[in-house]
């Protein structure tokens, strides 16, 4: 049923050029970002490890082979291990989900790490999440790679429960990126603040109203019914728990 969902919100979004998003990933100006500082110092409390990356899976997730053996509050990392990252207080729309912006996301985040070494520095209590992969504040030739996704509008700030030197650097990125409308945030009420992204599809197969209502309105000079056709089907294709 889902899938059935998501074809038709698709088909409706083909001809809604307002939810199309920009192609950055062809776009030279907007990939080629100056350097955050000529410097970002670390804190001594944090650990770093140096791998290379060898494969980019989502705009906020990718594998890194790891450069020399570390143990880190316990964990043991082995050179040469490949491990999946994703990084710390940044959340970027799903690629794989075919969300708003999730294919430049990820065209953006290539461009920057595919390939480079980079250093991962963790947070010893907040090294993995529920899924097993590691959680790093991730850094190319002293440039925090987060820092340029938020600023650049293809991540926003994500809480993960902990209490990072970092987190208000972020905020001020992210305010800029608001302010200047870049990336996910020329979209509006697409941008959760707290949850991450208006999805139009959620987990429990229902449509997003918001979504629903921004719809109808731009799609009512076509003489479309979107809700009323989307509940209907909604209706009699999902049953009653």
């Amino acid at each position: 049923m889902k899938k059935v969902i998501i074809g038709l919100v698709s088909l409706l979004l083909v001809g809604c050029s307002e939810f199309t998003a920009p192609n950055y990933s062809n776009n030279k100006d907007t990939i080629a970002d100056p350097p955050i500082s000529s410097s970002i110092p670390t804190n001594a409390d944090k650990e770093i490890v140096g791998g290379v990356v060898v494969e980019v899976m989502d705009g906020n997730q990718f594998k890194v082979k790891i450069q020399e053996d570390a143990l880190i509050n316990g964990i043991g990392l082995s050179k040469g291990e490949v491990i999946i990252v994703r990084m710390l207080l940044s959340q970027a729309p799903s690629r794989i989900d075919q969300m708003p912006f999730g294919e430049e996301a990820y065209a953006f985040l290539y461009s920057l790490i595919m390939g480079k070494p980079v250093e991962l520095e963790f947070e010893p209590e907040h090294m993995v999440d529920s899924m097993g992969n590691y959680l790093a504040y991730t850094y190319v030739e002293d440039n925090r790679i987060q820092d340029i996704l938020i600023k650049n509008g293809f991540a926003k700030l994500a809480s993960q429960d902990l209490t990072s030197t970092y987190e208000n650097e972020f905020k001020k990125l992210e305010q800029l990126a608001i302010s200047n409308e870049e990336g996910i945030w020329s979209l509006p009420n697409y941008v959760n603040m707290e949850e991450g992204f208006n999805a139009f599809i959620l987990e429990s197969s229902n449509i997003s109203l918001q979504q629903i209502e921004d719809l109808e309105q731009k799609l009512l000079t076509k003489g479309n019914t979107l809700k009323e056709n989307l509940f209907n089907l909604i209706e009699t294709e999902i049953p009653e728990n």
